[in-house]
């Protein structure tokens, strides 16, 4: 029983009739997860709280023990406390072990964060924020996001500048040349990559990416960036291997696609060599853009050389976004990592 507590304060409690007991060491339960929700840093006195029940539920358990069972008041008792610690937990809050280099320099491969999977439900998802979103060319799987774009945005990134609605996300050089290590995840070895750091600004959020040395460089080849967006090349929007946002076979869903206009055709057909900063001429230049669809988001990758995101397997419908990202618990690489993310 004092195991037991340990997952559901107030279960040990209710055991002996302790029923003022047992409630407030559920309430208290309770309060922590909505403590962890406003800040990870508050993880650590929900565990206290979790042994310290389980700690008072022995003490009472051995001074109060009561031959017979119990009587109906108790044991409904009990039930209640298990399903609502049990049931509320689930609803608000759920942790995630990244496996990945796409996030980098936000969160690291083996950081373990806690979601907020209870605010979505009355606060929409905002851009700059950080999601858990199911991967659209396979919902089983969990994708770590930044929302770039809301429904019904326009989303263009030229020399690795993001336009949003027209206007560039604000951007500066932080490192012209940075290193950091990533691991391949199908073999488990490292590698020592070169990119350079920048500071972005979207929707209030102030956070670092990882661009490939020379951002905002027209290529030798007089075109943008390698991974500018839409693509010149390809007129479809993105999505997975059929072009649809979402798997056609996948539970529930259906295709749903945004729409991509050229917003410079002339600029589109040209040639040229010289490079703009946007909105102008060359290869730099505003050509097309991509429209969010309804009830869909854009994401991208923080690692934007070495992310899966929005501009190939496209939009994520709202209803596939698992909940906001709150910040990293736990990295074995040490107490460093752990803190708020938002």
């Amino acid at each position: 029983m004092v195991i037991v507590t340990l997952l559901f304060p107030g279960f040990g409690q209710a055991l002996v009739h302790r029923r003022v007991r047992a409630i407030a060491w559920a309430v208290a339960a309770l309060i922590g997860v909505l403590g962890i929700i406003a800040s990870v840093w508050l993880y650590p006195v929900t565990l206290v709280v979790h042994v310290a029940a389980a700690i008072d539920a022995a003490l009472v358990l051995r001074r109060d023990a009561r031959p017979g069972g119990l009587d109906r008041a108790a044991g409904a008792l009990v039930v209640v406390l298990g399903a609502v610690g049990a049931g509320f937990s689930q609803l608000a809050l759920q942790s995630f072990r990244v496996p990945s280099s796409s996030m980098y320099p936000t969160i690291e491969i083996g950081d373990h964060l806690f979601v907020d999977k209870l605010t979505p439900m009355w606060r929409p998802i905002a851009r700059g924020e950080l999601v858990i979103v199911k991967y659209p060319c396979d919902p089983r799987i969990p994708y770590i996001k930044r929302v770039i774009a809301v429904a019904g945005d326009t989303v263009e990134v030229r020399c690795d500048v993001i336009y949003v609605n027209g206007t560039a996300v604000p951007h500066t050089l932080v490192a012209k040349e940075w290193e950091y290590m990533d691991v391949d995840e199908a073999s488990g070895q490292e590698m020592r990559q070169q990119v350079s750091r920048w500071h972005e600004e979207l929707g209030g959020h102030g956070y670092d990416v990882y661009e490939q040395i020379g951002r905002g460089e027209p290529s030798r080849t007089g075109t943008a960036g390698e991974r500018d967006f839409p693509r010149l090349d390809d007129p479809f929007p993105p999505g997975c291997a059929d072009r649809a946002v979402f798997l056609p076979d996948a539970p529930r869903r259906h295709a749903v696609k945004g729409d991509i206009v050229d917003v410079n055709p002339a600029v589109t057909a040209m040639n040229a060599d010289s490079s703009a900063s946007g909105g102008g001429s060359g290869a730099c230049a505003l050509r097309r853009h991509y429209v969010v669809p309804k009830g869909a988001l854009f994401t991208m990758g923080d690692n934007r050389y070495n992310a899966n995101d929005s501009r190939f397997f496209g939009a994520v419908r709202n209803d596939d976004v698992i909940g906001r990202v709150i910040g990293v618990w736990w990295n074995a690489s040490g107490v460093s990592r752990i803190g708020s993310l938002r």
